[in-house]
Formats: structure tokens, sequence, C-alpha cells
């Protein structure tokens, strides 16, 4: 004999849809804000990015011609590049102002800190003297003598930089 529930079919019982909401609670709820973190906190990547330049003598360079650069142009040029500040390790900000910084094309994000491939990092340095606040997480344009290879610097850079200025976006 066969026991069935009139009125049951089809429809959830009270705990049933409890346990549901909590599963969907306990799983999306942390989901959606780490994905919302970092959509919030991201910048776009400058790699692509060449900047304007209305100076004679200056190339506007995009990070994307920087390889071509290194095996093809002298040994030093005068360019104009965007990028993010990051501190350098040795050079510690003083009252928020350093006169040596590491220049990358994405900055990465709240949960993820910035790339620092060879390839892709500027050992950027300001003239004797000089120093520029140090610019958290916003594009900035550095103009300034590029030079390619090793030079004395603990960071793993194979581009350097001794700029001659620094301006925001």
């Amino acid at each position: 004999m066969r026991i069935t529930r009139k009125g049951r079919k089809g429809k959830w019982r009270s705990g049933e849809r409890k346990a549901l909401l909590l599963i969907f609670l306990i799983t999306a709820v942390p989901i959606t804000l780490t994905l919302s973190l970092i959509a919030v906190s991201s910048r776009p990547d400058l790699y692509y990015i060449t900047p304007k330049s209305d100076e004679p003598g200056v190339r506007a360079v995009s990070w994307q011609t920087l390889d071509k650069w290194a095996h093809d142009t002298p040994l030093t040029v005068e360019v104009e590049l965007e990028g993010y500040m990051v501190a350098a390790e040795g050079s510690p900000a003083v009252d928020g102002r350093v006169a040596r910084f590491l220049l990358v094309p994405d900055p990465g994000s709240w949960l993820h800190a910035p790339h620092l491939d060879g390839d892709e990092v500027i050992d950027v340095r300001l003239q004797a003297g000089q120093v520029t606040p140090l610019v958290s997480r916003k594009a900035v344009i550095v103009r300034g003598t590029l030079s390619f290879g090793s030079m004395e610097s603990k960071a793993a850079a194979d581009y350097h930089l001794s700029a001659t200025s620094v301006r925001g976006l």
C-alpha cells in the first residue's frame, strides 16, 4: 500500500527552502564580494597605450615597443612612456616623495600585486636632487633617457630611465 501526501506535490518544505538559501548565501556572497573588489580596484593595462608627445626629439612609446627597441635602437633614447609607479626596494619614500621608483604597465589589483617581470619593469631614477610624489595606482607619464641592459640595481628591470619629468594623467 502506498501512502501519498495530497497537496504537497511540487512544493518545498520550509526547512528545505531555508537550507537552500543558507547554501546560496555561504557560496554566492563571498564570490560576489571578491569579484566586486577585484573589479573596483583594477586599473587599465597600459601595455598597448602610446602617450601623445608634442615635444620635438622625444619619442612617445608603448610598452609593446620596448622589446623591439632593445635590439634595434641605440643604447640611449629620449622617450615618454605611460605607466604606474611602484615603490623601489631600497629607496624609501620621504614624506611621500621618492627619487627612484619602478614603472610598470599594470598595477595589479587589490588582491594581486603587479608582476615585476624584467621586460615589463623600468627602473626610473630622477635627476640628482629631484624628487616626485609616489602616486599609487594612478597612471603617470614619465619623460627621460631610456637605456637598455643591466645597471647598478637590485631591481630585476631590463630597462632604466633617467627621468627629467613625471606628471599625472
